[in-house]
């Protein structure tokens, strides 16, 4: 017993030993081989992350567990995946260990988890799935193995666990996804017929273009299928498949020979209307045995014929509904007499000849009856068939009180149809209006529109529109919103090729309004909601404003009052035409600060950073109140705001927009030619021109004539330059030169032609021997450096080199006068120049100036005495 014990004791240690070597031994064997084997079958990028072998997971059979494998495609989608996996699962027999890439690998059951697959067809019709390398088509010789090679699959049961499945076709548009994807199955897949049992669930989506037909909706499928695998035959037995709610039971089979044979048939087990209820998303259907239906919904259909190249089999789904009506146990209204009678079909096989055929829909909401009827023809090509009608009344309020919808916005007001339409989307496309059949009308009245976007609702008392093949008129539009009003009418000339086509959508309209206040239409652009002062409404932060590229329209506008902001717009009268992301202001005028503006240019949102280009003409605005008003006149001409009177300009500028769609200074390009008209000045209301002021003791600058003043500026890279111009001060010429940036910087100079006669102090000694004959001719220039900020200017004068250069030329003008005079006038002149004149003068505030016509003086004495005299000068050089 003893020795028995031992053996077995040896045996188990052994077991336990190969257990857990045999990662070890066989782990980089099989790496190779699963990428020897895959490379040999695709033309793909290939790779995992790790493999790890078990024999205690399945003992007695072997775990094989690949970890993060990705197969990634090459051209023409280099780089997309079209498959990964978390992990990946197989269990086979222990004799499986010792194969070699060359041997049959047999993989009882697998399993594969987390894994999301790609599936793209490109818009030339090439598919990422198409990877599998292409065999020679070659006989095998006598001598040549024809047994399977690699891995061969006698699968009992298998499992897709928590994975994703994406199908996207981009030639026709089409986005297909399952996701939270599980699927098992169970049966002897190696037995030439065998019955698999098989259990699916997840979640659906489905996108056409802008069409969402499925969203998240739940799938279930519990299948039972006999697989014969001689004849390529799968039977459909017990089988129930479930769309949300929606229950189908169906049978029949699919057969794979050369041609793929399809004959199935399916219908809902009930005929009850709580079928269509369940077809909803979930948030509408999910207490629905709460909710009270009557009358009949039943779907049923039937696929048979055969799948090739160019045909497909035929189809006839058809859903009816008899009535019926349903009422949800927490709304008020209730949804009656819903009659439907609807089918999707094809009867040639031909895919472009299926068809969808809305024989009859009618519902009753209170007394609101609403009827539809329709067909469209050619439904999978490029050139659909669309005929319908539309005929009835529906209270949109009545919507939210009848069935559960989400509405982020109240909806409020009457539709009215009575429309019918036939179309091509050929004619669409091609502007063939005369192969357009429309005819009728639509009208809302007492409609109601609030959202979170606009600050007060939205009210459209009545509007009306024909339907013509041609175009859609815009009968009648009258709506308010806050005190704003305003009333519209025109013509949209391709509303289905807007709809149906992606063309523009075409529009000429004329709107007219008595009062139209902007903030009525303004969003506080924050997520601040806590200032309880702001009764603007609150939005999310986005984007800058964009003008729509769909929208190719002409708006004439003419509002007798539009306030934007601290502006008032008086007779606003011109066009603005929206095209390619642009809006163009077009021969616009209003009324404003007691003048007039006309505006012309465009505004672009076509790039990333908005731009705009503006002509302004304006005509006699009050100074004062249009530089109160206007932030940008403030910032061109900041110094106007001392100017009291009217301003003439032509106005050309161009730059960038914020997304607040206010001019980026700092972009700003352009000119301007202004004139003033201008009746007082006020130097107090500008730091720099009060500072100049105390600067310059013989002006006064309240006293300065700006009347018919004209001047050029441009601007550019942040900065106003101003071409030089004079103005006047009595018998002073002032000429101005230099300019600002928008940030407030100054840098201008201020040059004064002075006569000498405003010098007063500085040069009296000298004037009060010259009459004004002698120096009616003398002036002398002033510089006024003014820099800094408008906050903070600074003022710099020459007046100090003023006053010497001024007293030099008087000093010439005695010495011109004395040099044509006798000896005693020369007497009389230097016995007042000496010291016998007025000793009782009173001396110049400036002492150096003083000091200089002294030194003039003595200077111009010995000139004087020496030219008379004929003594010559001593050189500067001459000893004493």
């Amino acid at each position: 017993m003893k020795k028995a014990f031992k053996i077995f004791g040896i045996l188990f240690l052994l077991l336990i030993i190969t257990a857990v070597a045999a990662p070890i031994v066989f782990k980089d064997k099989f790496a190779g081989m699963i990428k020897t084997l895959i490379n040999k079958q695709i033309n793909a990028q290939v790779d995992f992350d790790d493999v790890d072998i078990s024999l205690i997971n399945n003992f007695p059979k072997a775990s094989l567990q690949i970890e993060g494998l990705s197969i990634t495609n090459f051209e023409p989608f280099k780089g997309d995946t079209l498959f990964y996996a978390k992990e990946i699962g197989l269990t086979m027999p222990l004799s499986g260990l010792t194969k070699t890439a060359e041997d049959a690998i047999t993989i009882n059951a697998f399993t594969i988890d987390e894994a999301l697959v790609n599936i793209i067809s490109n818009k030339n019709g090439i598919t990422n799935y198409d990877i599998a390398k292409k065999k020679e088509n070659k006989q095998p010789t006598k001598t040549e193995d024809t047994n399977a090679k690699g891995f061969a699959f006698t699968v009992e049961e298998y499992a897709i666990n928590n994975s994703t499945v994406n199908y996207i076709d981009e030639s026709s548009n089409l986005k297909l996804a399952l996701a939270n994807l599980n699927h098992k199955g169970a049966g002897d897949l190696s037995a030439a017929k065998t019955t698999l049992n098989t259990l699916t669930d997840g979640t659906i989506s489905l996108n056409k273009g802008v069409s969402n037909y499925l969203d998240n909706h739940s799938l279930s499928l519990e299948a039972d299928l006999d697989i014969d695998q001689e004849t390529g035959k799968i039977s459909f037995l017990e089988n129930t498949f479930k769309l949300n709610q929606l229950a189908l039971k169906f049978n029949g089979f699919v057969k794979n020979t050369e041609e793929t044979e399809v004959d199935i048939k399916f219908n809902t087990p009930t005929s009850d209307f709580k079928n269509f209820i369940a077809v909803l998303p979930k948030q509408y259907s999910k207490n629905i045995n709460s909710i009270k239906t009557n009358g009949s919904f039943a779907i049923n259909g039937d696929v048979k014929g055969k799948i090739t190249e160019t045909t497909i089999p035929n189809f006839n789904i058809q859903v009816n509904s008899k009535n019926a009506s349903f009422k949800y146990p927490d709304l008020p209204k209730k949804v009656e007499n819903i009659n439907l009678i609807a089918a999707i079909s094809n009867t040639t096989g031909n895919i472009n000849d299926t068809f969808l055929d809305l024989e009859k829909l009618s519902l009753q909401i209170d007394q609101d009856v609403f009827h539809a009827q329709g067909k469209i023809t050619n439904l999978p090509s490029d050139n659909r068939y669309v005929s319908a009608k539309l005929d009835g009344t529906l209270n949109l309020a009545n919507l939210s009180q009848a069935y559960p919808v989400v509405l982020e916005n109240d909806l409020k007001g009457i539709v009215k149809a009575n429309l019918q339409t036939a179309f091509s989307q050929k004619a669409i496309e091609d502007n063939q209006y005369e192969k357009i059949k429309n005819n009728g009308n639509f009208s809302v009245s007492g409609f109601e529109f609030a959202s979170k976007d606009i600050v007060n609702p939205i009210n459209i008392s009545e509007a009306k529109v024909d339907f013509t093949p041609s175009s859609v008129n815009l009968e009648k539009f009258d709506a308010t919103s806050g005190s704003s009003d305003f009333k519209a009418n025109g013509t949209i000339d391709n509303l289905f090729g807007f709809l149906f086509s992606d063309k523009k959508l075409k529009g000429d309209f004329k709107v007219n309004s008595q009062l139209f206040k902007v903030d009525d239409f303004m969003v506080d652009n924050t997520e601040d909601g806590n200032d309880s002062e702001n009764t603007q409404k609150k939005s999310e932060k986005g984007e800058g404003l964009k003008i729509p590229a769909f929208l190719d329209a002409k708006i004439t506008a003419n509002a007798k009052k539009v306030i934007y902001d601290n502006l008032t717009l008086n007779n606003l009268k011109g066009d603005l035409v929206i095209k390619d992301e642009t809006a163009s202001l077009q021969n616009l005028t209003t009324d404003m600060f007691d003048g007039r503006m006309a505006i012309d240019g465009n505004i672009s949102t076509k790039n990333e950073t908005p731009t705009f280009a503006l002509d302004l003409g304006i005509d006699k605005f009050d100074i004062s109140k249009s530089f109160k008003g206007m932030d940008l006149l403030t910032s061109l001409a900041p110094i106007a705001k001392m100017v009291q009177g009217k301003l003439n300009t032509n106005l050309k500028l161009s730059g960038n927009l914020n997304k607040e769609f206010s001019p980026d200074l700092n972009s700003l390009t352009g000119n301007a030619l202004a004139e003033i008209l201008t009746t007082k000045v006020v130097p107090e209301n500008s730091k720099a021109l009060n500072l100049l002021n105390d600067k310059l003791p013989f002006i006064d600058l309240d006293k300065l004539d700006l009347k018919n003043l004209k001047s050029a500026l441009s601007f550019k890279e942040g900065k106003v330059n101003i071409s030089p111009f004079d103005v006047k001060y009595d018998d002073i010429t002032i000429t101005i030169a230099g300019g600002h940036g928008f940030d407030n910087s100054l840098g201008y100079t201020a040059t004064f032609d002075v006569p000498a006669k405003y010098f007063g102090n500085e040069v009296s000694g000298l004037l009060s021997k010259l009459n004004e004959e002698d120096i009616k001719d003398v002036k002398v220039p002033v510089t006024a450096n003014i820099n800094g900020s408008f906050s903070q200017p600074s003022v710099k004068t020459d007046l100090k080199n003023s006053v010497s250069n001024l007293t030099k030329q008087l000093v010439q003008i005695q010495k011109d006068k004395l040099l044509g005079q006798g000896t005693d006038a020369v007497k009389d002149v230097l016995g007042g120049l000496l010291g016998g004149g007025n000793n009782n003068q009173e001396t110049d505030s400036t002492s150096n100036s003083s000091d200089s016509n002294n030194g003039a003086v003595k200077d111009l004495a010995n000139d004087v005495i020496g030219g008379l005299f004929g003594k010559k000068k001593k050189d500067s050089t001459e000893k004493k």
